[in-house]
């Protein structure tokens, strides 16, 4: 018999937590060793139980899941993760691909989608939920027809792209040039000549450009 797949379970909504702990005690091969409320919780918890994977709610009252999983790999604890989520966003999505987290699970899935993540990550493979996979491929199609519709965007340089990326985060040249390590001269440069580009023109038509297009920069 194979070895059980060992889950910690970190929500802090009692009830979700509850049911998803419920469905993955029927699931063959699958044990819940521990359940965490909160973000702090759930760093201890996956310290001190060494959990094959870790079934964690993105928005935490305390420290979000990001910030749990970069915690958790400091203090030498290496589980695969997967998040727990009511977003769609693909920034997030993207920021838990960044940080190596294999699966993604919308919270309004099926029970089966939950156990498959499990059994998927634990096999150092990537689940995501079909609806999250929708979403990519949506995006793509999006930023694809943003490439080929908007006049003047492939002429961006690298380094412009970057800094039109970061006006879309609502920084301010001044964040954007410490950022970067560059003069805010240097970033005012790098504006005019994206909204020159682009076809840009008034004060605040850049912030609006990037604010408008901020999934597909």
């Amino acid at each position: 018999m194979s070895k059980a797949i060992r889950v910690l379970l970190a929500d802090d909504h009692p009830l979700f937590r509850d049911g998803v702990r419920l469905t993955l005690g029927e699931a063959e091969g699958v044990e819940v060793v521990g359940v965490a409320g909160n973000g702090a919780e759930a760093v201890q918890a996956v310290i001190e139980l060494q959990p094959d994977v870790v079934l964690l709610d993105v928005s935490m009252p305390d420290i979000e899941g990001p910030e749990v999983v970069e915690a958790c790999r400091k203090a030498g604890a290496d589980p695969q993760f997967v998040f727990l989520t009511m977003h769609k966003y693909s920034e997030l999505l993207r920021k838990s691909i960044s940080l190596g987290v294999k699966g993604y699970v919308l919270k309004d899935s099926g029970a089966g989608d939950v156990v498959e993540a499990v059994r998927t990550v634990a096999r150092g493979e990537e689940y995501l939920s079909p609806a999250v996979a929708g979403l990519l491929m949506k995006e793509v199609r999006t930023k694809g027809e943003f490439e080929s519709g908007t006049e003047g965007i492939g002429a961006l340089t690298s380094a412009q792209r970057k800094v039109l990326k970061l006006v879309a985060s609502d920084r301010t040249s001044k964040e954007i040039a410490d950022e970067l390590g560059l003069s805010v001269r240097t970033i005012e440069n790098h504006r005019a000549r994206i909204c020159s580009k682009l076809g840009l023109s008034g004060a605040h038509s850049l912030v609006k450009f990037a604010f408008d297009h901020r999934d597909q920069l």
